[in-house]
C-alpha cells in the first residue's frame, strides 16, 4: 500500500475544501461543532492535526503500519475496509502524540487500528467480531513483546463490546499492565468512533467518546472524511484487494 501517497494527500491540506451544505454530513457537522464548543473544549484545527502528524518523531511507525499491513486479512468492505482502518489510524496517531505515548504503545495502538475488524463477517452490528479479530492476530508476525500482544488482543476483543466488559477481561489478561491497556482501549474505541462520520446514520455521539482530546477532533473528523473520501478513492492496493474499501 502506498503510504507515502496517502500521507502526501493529507499533507497537501491547503487544498482541503469546506463541506458543502448538500453533503449528508453537513447538518451533523454544524450541530456537533456547537456541542463541542458548549463543552468548552478547544477544537483541534486541521492545520494542527496535520502538523502534529507531519512532525512527529514517530511518523515512521505510521508509515510502517500503512506499508506493511497484511492486506489479505483486511475485511473487504466499503464500511469496514482498508480506508476505514487508515482514518482510524490517523486519529489514533494524533491522539497518541497528544498524550505522549511511548513508541512501543503507539506501535501497538496502530496495529490495533489496522487489524481491529479483520474478524468481521458482515457490516452489521456484531459484538463478537472483536474476539474473532483477536484470534487472527496470531497469524501475523508482529515484532512486539508478549505483553504487548496480550494488550493488543485484549483491546481488539473489547472494542466491539460495551465498555463495562473491559475491566473484567483486562484484569484477567493484563493485570500487570492494566492502566496501559486501559488507555490504549480508550484510544482505539474513540478513534474507531471518530470515523463514524463515514456513515449517514448513526453519526458520532459525543457522550460515547471517552477522552476530551477525542471530543476536540469531532468537528475535524467530518471535514477530514469529506476530503479523504475522494483522495483515497484510487488507493494503491495489491491486485488481491481490488474489492477492498
Amino acid at each position: 500500500m502506498n503510504a507515502k501517497k496517502i500521507l502526501e494527500d493529507i499533507k497537501d491540506y491547503k487544498k482541503f475544501k469546506p463541506m458543502p451544505e448538500k453533503d449528508f454530513n453537513y447538518y451533523f457537522f454544524q450541530k456537533q461543532l456547537d456541542e463541542v464548543e458548549d463543552l468548552n473544549i478547544e477544537i483541534t484545527a486541521l492545520d494542527d492535526f496535520i502538523q502534529t502528524i507531519q512532525t512527529s518523531e514517530n511518523l515512521d511507525l505510521l508509515i510502517d503500519a500503512f506499508e506493511n499491513v497484511d492486506l489479505n486479512l483486511i475485511y473487504k468492505s466499503q464500511k469496514h475496509g482498508i480506508k476505514h482502518n487508515i482514518r482510524v489510524a490517523l486519529y489514533a496517531f494524533f491522539l497518541a502524540n497528544r498524550l505522549n505515548l511511548t513508541r512501543a504503545d503507539t506501535k501497538n495502538l496502530l496495529y490495533a487500528c489496522m487489524y481491529h475488524d479483520i474478524g468481521r463477517v458482515n457490516d452489521d452490528e456484531d459484538m463478537s467480531h472483536g474476539a474473532r479479530s483477536a484470534k487472527l492476530i496470531d497469524k501475523l508476525d508482529l515484532k512486539i513483546s508478549d505483553m504487548d500482544k496480550k494488550i493488543l488482543k485484549t483491546i481488539i476483543t473489547c472494542h466491539s463490546l460495551p465498555d463495562d466488559r473491559f475491566p473484567v477481561m483486562a484484569e484477567k489478561e493484563c493485570s500487570d499492565c492494566y492502566e496501559k491497556c486501559k488507555i490504549l482501549f480508550k484510544l482505539l474505541k474513540d478513534s474507531d468512533a471518530l470515523d463514524r462520520t463515514r456513515l449517514e446514520y448513526p453519526y458520532i455521539n459525543l457522550s460515547y467518546l471517552r477522552l476530551s482530546e477525542s471530543k476536540s477532533l469531532v468537528p475535524l473528523s467530518y471535514l477530514l472524511e469529506f476530503n479523504l473520501r475522494n483522495r483515497l478513492k484510487n488507493l494503491d492496493l495489491t491486485n488481491t484487494q481490488t474489492q477492498a474499501n
